[in-house]
């Protein structure tokens, strides 16, 4: 028997593809950001539960011995860097935000941030393990929701900084 929410809607299943899903037109993901979050707050329990998944599965993952291959490093620099980021108004963990709704580029964000996944470290910060990559001077990281309601991309600097420092980048 499937087992279902309070109202007796089923569980979503987990996505069985190996890719990312992306619709072929990018300008439909800017408007269906609004689908997506209904989806996730009317789930919200069952990603909770997904996102604590992959904190464990990433706190013991090992480090990575190979390089980043240099066109991979490329393309995950190009598209982050040509977002526009808000900063955050947190002055305990000043960072930055680009959301999938005003995303720009050839490559989608889903694929950034399974580039981040596949290729980036484990870090701690907030007493939680993330999947930073590092570009220059900034890391970047996710808040580690499974990759259909993933909306947006954090950065801050990789030095204890503070909210006016990140303004400067803004």
């Amino acid at each position: 028997m499937m087992q279902g929410d309070l109202f007796g809607y089923p569980e979503p299943k987990p996505s069985t593809r190996q890719e990312p899903r992306r619709p072929p037109e990018f300008d439909y993901l800017k408007e269906s950001v609004e689908f997506i979050d209904s989806i996730f707050w009317g789930y919200r329990w069952y990603y909770e539960a997904r996102r604590r998944e992959h904190e464990s599965a990433i706190a013991n993952r090992p480090p990575r011995k190979a390089a980043v291959p240099a066109d991979i490093h490329e393309k995950i620099a190009t598209a982050l860097e040509m977002q526009d980021y808000k900063t955050a108004k947190s002055e305990d963990g000043p960072h930055q935000y680009c959301l999938l709704k005003n995303w720009r580029g050839t490559t989608s964000l889903y694929d950034v941030v399974n580039l981040i996944n596949e290729y980036g470290r484990v870090t701690w910060a907030w007493n939680r393990p993330y999947m930073t990559y590092f570009i220059g001077e900034f890391k970047y990281w996710t808040l580690g929701y499974p990759i259909e309601v993933e909306t947006l991309i954090n950065r801050t600097l990789d030095r204890n900084c503070t909210r006016e420092e990140l303004l400067k980048y803004s």
